[in-house]
């Protein structure tokens, strides 16, 4: 149900991890990964995820797009290219910020689209 692998210099998670379907809480934080299997999605039941501090690459996998709705905590801070994540993509909650790490580029187009026509 918990799984704490902060800390540990991890490089990869394997894709089996997506087979703990009973996860709860999955800490990675503190690592060094850049990617995260798309078999994480799987874990339907997770209400914690922490990947903050490695250097995981954007996108994410698409599948964590509407996987992770569920989440009460997302822990993403510390990842290098997660650190120009526009304000109103923030503000816009976990779905917003799940679309952005999925698909970064058209997201943060249609946040300038919608900001410039709040101008």
């Amino acid at each position: 149900m918990h799984l704490d692998v902060h800390g540990n210099a991890l490089k990869t998670m394997p894709p089996a991890t997506g087979c703990c379907t009973a996860l709860l809480t999955l800490n990675l934080g503190r690592n060094q990964l850049r990617t995260l299997p798309s078999e994480l999605a799987m874990c339907s039941d997770l209400r914690s995820l922490q990947v903050y501090e490695n250097d995981l690459q954007l996108p994410l996998p698409e599948a964590f797009q509407t996987a992770y709705l569920h989440l009460g905590n997302l822990n993403w801070r510390g990842n290098p290219a997660f650190a120009h994540v526009p304000a109103v993509v923030e503000r816009q909650g976990l779905r917003a910020l799940l679309t952005y790490f999925t698909r970064p580029l058209a997201a943060s187009a249609s946040h300038r689209v919608t900001d410039a026509g709040r101008s």
